[in-house]
């Protein structure tokens, strides 16, 4: 991880202050790579804890190509809840029932952002926990839109083995188009990648990513690309070889940079966790069960305090 640590001297150094469309402003540096060679082991971040669960159930959600988050909210993960009900409040072309409107109204939500911004989050859990529970009864009132699950279900749907050849070069999947920016709860932030095949049956993954939260998203993204690199593995029989990001406006959040200063100071990480999977015929019929996590052995998150609204609604 000896690249990531060097993009947050990077960005500490040299980045720019500016402002964003969340109410916290940033520190950015513009256009970086990140690389990683997947022969070292699974590069899930250890220098702080991340959800794997999260990680894996978002990646399953994407092949199954269902544009509601009832998957992810049967499953215990809310990271699209705050998003999905956004877009269901604030889509013009969406008619929702009454009692939805009654419940979820925009003076709920002024309320609800205006605590978080104080520093009281228990309003804002409150809420999001009962639009969850609406969405388990009414999963159409948990769509999230054009967004990933509909675009990474039509690709890896026509993956075959015969596209992963070393003279293919057309191996490329973009989700960024009229409807994914337009209709979406969140227009993509990593937009496309590209697989190439190398002569030895190993490949490399190119993912392009416009906005990256260095401290919060991207750990999260690299083990994701990961994640996806191994399932491809375990179903066509080719090894990952390397993983390239390529970052484009590159942030931390002002509250993240003491954070950020803290994991700088960490002058070892723990061993990559190994990553076992039940192989399957099809990317898209993967279940979480196939997939286990074992000796993963992340340091303990500091204890600070890092508020970031913008995951508030």
């Amino acid at each position: 991880m000896n690249n990531y640590t060097e993009l947050i001297k990077d960005i500490l150094s040299n980045g720019e202050d500016v402002s964003n469309r969340t109410s916290q402003k940033t520190r950015r540096v513009n256009f970086r790579t990140l690389e990683f060679d997947m022969s070292n082991g699974f590069p899930l971040y250890t220098g702080k804890p991340l959800s794997f669960k999260n990680i894996a159930h978002e990646l399953l959600w994407f092949f199954k190509g269902i544009p509601n988050i009832k998957y992810l909210i049967d499953n215990g993960v809310g990271i699209w809840s705050s998003d999905a009900l956004r877009y269901n409040i604030d889509s013009p072309t969406k008619s929702v029932p009454q009692d939805f409107s009654n419940t979820f109204n925009v003076g709920k939500v002024a309320y609800v952002k205006k605590m978080a911004k104080l520093g009281d989050y228990r309003p804002y859990r409150e809420f999001i926990k009962k639009y969850e529970e609406y969405v388990k009864a009414n999963p159409n009132l948990g769509s999230v839109g054009n967004s990933y699950p509909i675009w990474w279900h039509r690709y890896i749907k026509e993956l075959h083995i015969s596209h992963l050849t070393p003279e293919n070069r057309r191996n490329v999947f973009v989700s960024w188009n009229d409807k994914s920016v337009t209709d979406s709860a969140l227009p993509p932030c990593h937009y496309s990648f590209q697989i190439i095949v190398n002569r030895d049956n190993s490949f490399d993954l190119l993912w392009n990513q416009r906005s990256a939260d260095l401290i919060l998203g991207v750990p999260y993204n690299i083990a994701s690309y990961a994640l996806f690199m191994k399932l491809i593995e375990a179903t066509f029989m080719i090894k990952p070889r390397r993983l390239i990001g390529m970052l484009g406006d590159v942030h931390i959040y002002h509250p993240h940079i003491e954070f950020a200063e803290q994991q700088l100071s960490i002058m070892t990480f723990p061993d990559f966790p190994d990553l076992k999977i039940t192989p399957k015929a099809e990317l898209y019929n993967y279940e979480y069960g196939d997939i286990t996590l074992d000796n993963y052995s992340p340091l303990e998150k500091p204890n600070i305090y890092t508020p970031m609204y913008g995951g508030i609604i």
